[in-house]
């Protein structure tokens, strides 16, 4: 039977092929038992661990890098966190600086003008206010002003330091009405130039010898007494004004150890109410001073809370009431001791212009 030459060549290639294969398998199983074989398959494995080795190591190397970078940010973030911080404490120390110096330059002139003003300016300022006019009350009814007061408060108007001081004794002032005689022509013996140009410029003033009434005021303290002489103008019957010492017409007394010496000045009433009076002393010679005392009909009359509004006058009228005296408190034998002192005086007063 005869094939086909298409049907015999297909056949012949897939004889062919399965030998080839068989062949092929026959090579490969000698091949691998071979030192070729194993030579190829070590190179081959060496190969594999190299490659396996390189990409780890680009591995770590990769982790390195990314490791390294992310410290370094944090670096920058710590360093610019600890500029920024620096910075905000310099800025601090530049503000404080500035505030400082701005504290200086504002406080430096007054530093040094408070030291120029010391010793003329400020007896200027003290003298000027000495002799102010405090606007006392005008509108007095002197009957209701005569006999016996007591001290409740006194209050020093030049003293820097604030305090508060408790004085077991006792001050107990006496008005009265002064009927010795005419008075007598103003005195400015005791004035200096400025307080006499003062008065000679006011027109309250200009017509003051034909028209004045005259006070005496006995102020006692521990025993010792001082009396005044004082003019009051009917224009202006809160303004008291004390001469000082003329011919027969002296300040008696011996209240030289006391804070408020003989005194040349005024004495203005700042309020005059049915239990209370509020008077200020303004001396201009010896040594300038000025300083107010409150009395009361009756000691221990007056409360805290009474007492404030006179404290508040007195600032309204320009005057300091950090320094404050209390007196009469808890001295019944100063009181009595008080009282007797100005009767005596009064007496030997009377007697005196008598004789």
């Amino acid at each position: 039977m005869s094939m086909r030459p298409a049907v015999f060549i297909k056949f012949y290639l897939e004889t062919q092929k399965e030998t080839l294969a068989s062949r092929l398998l026959k090579l490969e199983d000698g091949f691998k038992g071979s030192a070729a074989y194993c030579r190829c398959l070590l190179i081959y494995q060496t190969k594999s661990d190299r490659e396996g080795e390189l990409k780890e190591r680009l591995e770590e190397k990769k982790a390195a890098i990314r490791i390294r970078r992310l410290l370094c940010k944090t670096k920058k973030i710590k360093e610019a966190k600890i500029l920024k911080d620096r910075s905000k404490v310099l800025r601090r120390i530049f503000q404080m600086k500035m505030k400082l110096f701005w504290m200086i330059a504002a406080f430096l002139p007054c530093m040094i003008l408070g030291d120029t003003l010391t010793a003329s300016e400020k007896y200027m300022t003290s003298h000027s206010l000495s002799c102010n006019d405090l606007n006392p009350q005008t509108h007095l009814d002197f009957s209701m002003l005569m006999g016996l007061w007591y001290g409740a408060e006194i209050i020093t108007h030049h003293e820097e330091n604030a305090y508060e001081t408790l004085y077991e004794s006792c001050v107990v002032v006496h008005l009265s009405q002064d009927r010795g005689g005419e008075p007598d022509a103003f005195d400015y013996v005791n004035y200096d130039q400025s307080s006499y140009n003062n008065m000679k410029n006011n027109n309250n003033y200009n017509n003051m010898h034909t028209s004045d009434r005259r006070l005496r005021l006995v102020w006692d303290e521990r025993g010792k007494t001082l009396e005044y002489s004082l003019r009051v103008n009917r224009a202006r019957n809160g303004f008291w004004i004390s001469s000082g010492a003329q011919k027969d017409r002296k300040q008696l007394g011996t209240m030289l150890d006391l804070p408020y010496n003989q005194f040349t000045g005024t004495v203005q009433v700042m309020k005059a109410v049915g239990n209370h009076l509020v008077l200020t002393f303004c001396e201009t010679l010896p040594t300038n001073q000025i300083f107010t005392i409150v009395l009361t009909r009756k000691p221990h009359l007056l409360s805290r809370d009474e007492l404030q509004p006179i404290r508040s006058l007195l600032r309204r009228r320009g005057l300091s009431v950090q320094s404050v005296r209390k007196v009469c408190k808890n001295s019944a034998s100063s009181i009595a001791v008080g009282i007797l002192t100005i009767i005596t005086s009064s007496i030997f007063s009377l007697l005196s212009r008598k004789f």
